[in-house]
């Protein structure tokens, strides 16, 4: 197992510099975050933790563990913030699959309908235009339900192994 490594010359590389709370409460920068996340995918089953190497000058009268216990805390509510982002996601496919199916069905009607008119060299054209759209109306409901979740997870993922892995700061 082998430990990531950064060198860290200071704290608003890790924690966001754009948020105006005092660092405890600081989200985590999501560059950095992702930055991490790479090298993880880098090093794959061999992943075995995070350490940082924080000089004394940056990391100021906070104890190393006050640092990893932010970092701690703050993966965790990212990892509820994307358990609900997930639950948002299936309820937003849900909505619109409904919303969907019933486009399709009144599309459809109209599709079977537009036989009964006499519309000339367009009664085809009609009658498959309002299929197409009703089929057409599916799309994103079905996108969502398929593809939209799986980065969501596969987030939460990092995060988990992450917060799984030993986190340390260490001195030059």
């Amino acid at each position: 197992m082998k430990k990531i490594r950064l060198k860290i010359a200071s704290l608003d590389a890790v924690f966001d510099p754009l948020d105006p709370e005092a660092i405890p409460n600081r989200r985590l920068s999501a560059d950095w975050l992702e930055y991490v996340f790479e090298m993880m995918e880098e090093r794959d089953r061999e992943f075995g933790g995070l350490s940082l190497v924080i000089p004394p000058d940056v990391l100021g009268p906070r104890a190393p563990q006050e640092i990893v216990d932010d970092m701690k805390r703050q993966l965790i509510a990212h990892d509820e913030s994307l358990r609900v982002k997930l639950k948002k996601n299936f309820r937003t496919g849900r909505v619109t699959l409904l919303l969907a199916l019933v486009v399709l069905a009144v599309f459809e009607s109209l599709s079977v309908l537009s036989g009964d008119f006499n519309l000339g060299p367009f009664q085809q054209t009609f009658s498959e235009g309002f299929l197409i759209i009703g089929w057409v109306a599916l799309w994103r409901p079905v996108e969502i339900l398929l593809y939209d979740w799986w980065p969501i997870v596969d987030e939460r993922r990092k995060v988990r192994k992450l917060l799984n892995g030993k986190i340390e700061v260490v001195s030059p």
